[in-house]
């Protein structure tokens, strides 16, 4: 594939980049085109032919055509290439190629000797001006190098001496461009082992008689972890809200969801891909949430799902009535189960401790007005509520039947 192509106008007109135009005959508006390839690989005893390739197509019918290649000095490149300093070109054609469709073709001009001699001289690069005719003022277009169709020189090689092919199969651990050969893997085809922990790339290489080399594309093996979904962990910045974080986790978060059932029936996906997320506890209802994670193209799993309590005031209560009715018969403290690591206890009158319990929750841990295995009497009482970074809560609490 061409390296280097442009083309250059006479005139004031500035020429397009991107371009390749080619516009004989046109007072104040001539254009010619120039490409230039890289031919250090080229070994002279390798090939038949050398061919130069161009895409083009005839934009107003002329019929006909005659494209021209001629050579050229190799000095030139694309920043610098002008009308002023095109470069000097051999005075007679290398050869040629008729353009005689109004649609898209390749086209080819027959290059071989040229390139023979300028390999056995030791030249490394070959340029050529392209031109034609009879375009007169309406410009011939080529494709360019920054196309789909850049131009090509493209060889045909021998079928003597050359011939012959040999195998070698690469790898390249972590694709990091540093290739081994694989032991005994010498066939067109090869076989990855099973069990692969790594991501690793291949390739196969190609050798014929004459030491010339190729490669295939590089075949890239992608291996992903297994996903691990990790577990979250609440962070609470008051009562009504706080951040939820991903630990543990190998994978990508996918998203969050919360639902105010335990995801029974409904939940509501938030559109949230980050390991730690914000919430804003419900005063209606309690929130649960989890994250979805996945690791590359493994399966998807949850996270283990959180509790945000309601948002409630913390409201001590100051008396109640274990009578066995059913009505107000266990001693309450609203919002204590948002602090879950909490220590309860109540003394008498006289400071000895009647109760005392841990993780308080008003429900199966809660003072019935027992302690001690009986009963206790009508009378007041007083209460020290523990909770880890918040001062201590005292106050006194009645029993009254």
């Amino acid at each position: 594939m061409a390296d280097r192509n442009a083309y250059v106008q006479s005139g004031a007109s500035t020429p397009t980049p991107g371009q390749l135009l080619v516009n004989a005959n046109a007072p104040n508006n001539i254009m010619q085109a120039y490409v230039s390839f890289d031919i250090s690989f080229i070994r002279t005893s390798n090939f038949n032919n050398a061919f130069l390739y161009v895409r083009a197509y005839d934009m107003v019918s002329y019929p006909n055509t005659t494209l021209f290649a001629y050579s050229t000095d190799t000095t030139w490149d694309e920043s610098s290439i002008s009308w002023a300093t095109q470069p000097a070109a051999s005075p007679v054609a290398l050869n040629s190629t008729v353009i005689y469709d109004l649609n898209q073709q390749w086209y080819k001009i027959d290059v071989s000797s040229f390139i023979l001699g300028e390999r056995n001289a030791g030249h490394t690069r070959a340029s050529f001006l392209l031109n034609d005719t009879v375009s007169i003022n309406n410009p011939l277009p080529f494709y360019s190098r920054t196309t789909a169709y850049p131009p090509l020189l493209v060889l045909n090689n021998k079928r003597g001496g050359c011939t012959g092919y040999t195998y070698q199969w690469q790898s390249s651990l972590f694709c990091n461009n540093t290739w081994s050969d694989i032991a005994s893997a010498t066939s067109l085809s090869y076989t990855a082992p099973a069990g692969l922990t790594d991501s690793t790339c291949y390739r196969l290489q190609v050798t014929d008689a004459c030491s010339s080399v190729v490669y295939s594309n590089t075949l890239h093996i992608n291996i992903d972890a297994q996903t691990v979904a990790g577990t979250l962990t609440v962070t609470e910045a008051d009562p009504s809200k706080g951040t939820i974080q991903v630990g543990g986790a190998v994978g990508k978060v996918l998203h969050w969801e919360v639902s105010e059932d335990d995801f029974a029936t409904v939940n509501t996906a938030l559109n949230s891909t980050s390991a730690q997320i914000s919430y804003t506890g419900s005063t209606t209802s309690d929130l649960y949430y989890r994250a979805l994670i996945r690791s590359g193209v493994c399966s998807q799993l949850y996270t283990d799902t959180v509790k945000i309590l309601k948002v409630q005031d913390f409201t001590i209560f100051n008396s109640f009535s274990p009578n066995g009715d059913g009505l107000n018969d266990v001693w309450k403290i609203n919002g204590i189960e948002r602090y879950p690591d909490n220590k309860v206890s109540i003394v008498n009158f006289m400071g000895v401790p009647v109760y005392e319990a841990s993780h308080y929750n008003n429900e199966d841990v809660v003072w019935d007005g027992h302690g001690g295995g009986q009963s206790l009497p009508d009378g007041t009482y007083y209460y020290s509520i523990q909770i880890p970074d918040k001062p201590s809560l005292t106050g006194f609490v009645v029993i009254k039947r």
